[in-house]
């Protein structure tokens, strides 16, 4: 595992992650890691520049986040202008060696006007900076596909 000169821990756990595109019609390589919300598995792209954790439809309803009647919709500028719902949910890194790492995350979910553009799958999960990649400390060995973490 990976340590400061100190000899303290930097990463908690480690991952092996992939290196291609998100989807077959896309041809930029992405960081893509496998996580889980509300135990749900999903293969999310590590975005930096990303705002929150970015979730399609598809995976919100199968992890139970759905909007309460009353919750405000918020706006999104983000590959285009979208509305949606943001939630408060813990993502899960299993590690496969060491300790996983849950992170309470911000997700953003769009709401049904904006849905077409997740439609088929073409839009993927994304783990952005704020409200989620801000709250561990995470490297990236390309040598060996490693994704090294720890919540902070």
């Amino acid at each position: 595992m990976l340590t400061f000169l100190s000899g303290e821990p930097f990463a908690s756990g480690k991952i092996t992650y992939s290196y291609g595109p998100a989807h077959k019609w896309e041809q930029t390589s992405r960081i893509l890691v496998p996580v889980e919300i509300e135990g749900v598995p999903v293969i999310a792209v590590v975005d930096t520049g990303a705002p929150y954790v970015v979730c399609p439809p598809q995976v919100a309803a199968q992890a139970g986040l759905q909007p309460e009647q009353d919750d405000p919709t918020v706006a999104l500028g983000w590959h285009g202008d979208h509305t949606g719902y943001l939630f408060r949910r813990p993502i899960r890194l299993r590690a496969e060696a060491g300790e996983d790492a849950i992170v309470e995350a911000t997700i953003f979910v769009p709401d049904a006007s904006s849905a077409p553009a997740w439609e088929a799958g073409r839009r993927p999960f994304i783990l952005g900076m704020v409200g989620c990649l801000e709250r561990m400390r995470f490297a990236v060995d390309p040598g060996s596909d490693t994704f090294y973490f720890a919540a902070l």
